[in-house]
């Protein structure tokens, strides 16, 4: 009896972190934009290259977030460390009409309709080959016009988009795109 009410407190546990995580998540910040998911930034997270959607919010995955999924059945092609990103305006929707005492469930199926209407998605890291290519893009669009960009790893010696702004793990950024 003991290792079955371990188990619940257990699971209880679990599923309130994966609740409280993804509502974190679903918090982003407002846009004007409408939200295009093939429109991209490139972004650093961790000291790793990703391109992530313009106007999006995201946090890397983790084995949490990834037995959530699984344990509602979300279909979704994240992998362990993926970004994933959701539309800021998404977010905001969620979070107004999401009640306070939102079930699970419920949380599940807003993160589900997400993924079907493509505007919660994930992205992995861009291979060193990849980044040289975005890079060299990002030059020569800073050649023809001033994009403001600061220097980021400074072991790898790349470049980052000043107007990301992180808070509880999440970033959300709206820089120039490709």
């Amino acid at each position: 009896m003991a290792k079955k009410n371990n188990r619940l407190i257990t699971m209880k546990i679990v599923n309130f972190a994966i609740l409280a995580s993804t509502i974190i998540f679903l918090s982003g910040c407002s846009t004007t934009q409408p939200f295009n998911p093939g429109n991209r930034v490139l972004t650093f997270e961790e000291g790793k290259p990703y391109l992530v959607p313009y106007s999006s919010t995201f946090k890397v995955i983790d084995s949490r977030t990834l037995y959530g999924y699984s344990h509602f059945n979300i279909q979704h092609d994240c992998k362990l460390g993926d970004l994933q990103w959701t539309s800021t305006e998404y977010a905001e929707y969620a979070m107004t009409t999401l009640p306070q005492t939102a079930s699970l469930a419920q949380l599940a199926e807003i993160i589900r309709a997400g993924f079907n209407q493509q505007i919660i998605g994930c992205t992995a890291e861009l291979s060193d080959k990849e980044y040289e290519y975005y890079r060299d893009k990002e030059m020569a669009k800073a050649n023809q016009q001033s994009p403001t960009i600061v220097s980021g790893d400074a072991n790898k010696s790349k470049s980052t988009y000043v107007n990301c702004i992180t808070n509880y793990g999440f970033t959300h950024c709206s820089g120039t795109s490709w």
